[in-house]
């Protein structure tokens, strides 16, 4: 369009404005409006330029978000599913989002989100609107990451954007720690191993380990305590009790539900530490949708375990400093 009238145009406005303002301070009362005219303004109030869209690295978060259900097949389906972005951010301009439902995420106990793009995780703040796309395959990259961020965030997916399982024997060591913007991008190697301990007779108050008084050691029986926790041929659940014994805590019970009370198939799982004093986070072994009750009830110990065995070795650590 030539200057001269873009020119008018604005001119045009600004007048209109002008006798808008007037009426109303002569009338103290709202201007009229024809329905163009609303119309007109509600176009207006959508910004000119529409911001632009988060960078996308070079990482197939879809094709890493369906491999990580692959792994983990006791969830929903991902299907990722863009839609056209409401009008009243966009105004005429085609762009899409995607929100998703990761029933992981949907149903933790403490910090449930509903759907992704969610606050801390793609949205800055409450009452923000999810960044759109120009393309649909976008929108569902950046869904996809978001929910990738979750899992890295929340130690259910290594953070090396490359696998979707932990190494065996590897100890998470960000339980509870981890935040959305640095989860994607740090290292996902495990603790150096713990320095061999200095024995140290025991007495009567228990163990000691340079002087520093480590939990009371249960005594040789047979049972739990002869089960040497970090032999991982062994079920979870034997491992968790005798690090729990070792620990000087209370082993949990396993609460196993039907994830469907119609179905004798699939199974919701959670631990149950009772009254234990000892701080164990909110939401810890939550597990949903596992194929039988006994896996669901293994998996709920092996989450337990990887949060014990942190435990033990920062003790250990922080003892042999």
């Amino acid at each position: 369009m030539p200057v001269d009238d873009t020119s008018s145009i604005y001119a045009e406005v600004k007048a209109w404005i002008a006798q808008q303002e007037a009426y109303e301070a002569t009338t103290k009362t709202p201007a009229p409006l024809t329905n163009a005219q609303r119309k007109a303004l509600e176009v207006l109030r959508i910004p000119i330029a529409l911001p632009s869209p988060p960078e996308l690295d070079d990482v197939d978060y879809i094709s890493l978000l369906n491999r990580y259900r692959q792994a983990h097949p006791g969830g929903n389906d991902i299907k990722l599913e863009p839609e056209a972005a409401s009008s009243k951010v966009v105004g005429d301009a085609v762009r899409f989002i995607c929100p998703f439902t990761l029933s992981e995420a949907s149903g933790h106990l403490t910090a449930p989100v509903a759907s992704f793009p969610a606050v801390g995780y793609g949205i800055e703040k409450h009452g923000d609107y999810p960044p759109v796309f120009t393309n649909k395959k976008a929108a569902k990259q950046f869904t996809a990451k978001c929910a990738v961020d979750w899992l890295i965030a929340h130690l259910l997916m290594p953070s090396n954007l490359l696998d979707v399982t932990f190494p065996k024997g590897y100890v998470p060591t960000r339980l509870g720690s981890a935040s959305p913007q640095s989860s994607s991008s740090s290292s996902s190697s495990p603790p150096p191993p713990p320095p061999p301990s200095t024995k140290q007779p025991a007495d009567k108050e228990g163990p000691k380990d340079n002087g520093v008084q480590l939990p009371p050691q249960p005594r040789s029986s047979k049972g739990a305590s002869t089960v040497d926790f970090e032999d991982d041929s062994l079920p979870a659940t034997q491992r968790v009790t005798a690090l729990c014994r070792i620990l000087g805590m209370q082993a949990p019970r396993y609460s196993i539900t039907r994830s469907n009370p119609d179905v004798d198939k699939y199974f919701d799982g959670r631990p149950d530490f009772g009254s234990d004093p000892h701080h164990i986070p909110e939401g810890l072994g939550r597990v949903m949708w596992v194929v039988g009750s006994e896996k669901a009830r293994q998996a709920v110990a092996g989450y337990v375990l990887d949060y014990l065995l942190t435990i033990y070795h920062e003790r250990k650590r922080q003892l042999e400093a």
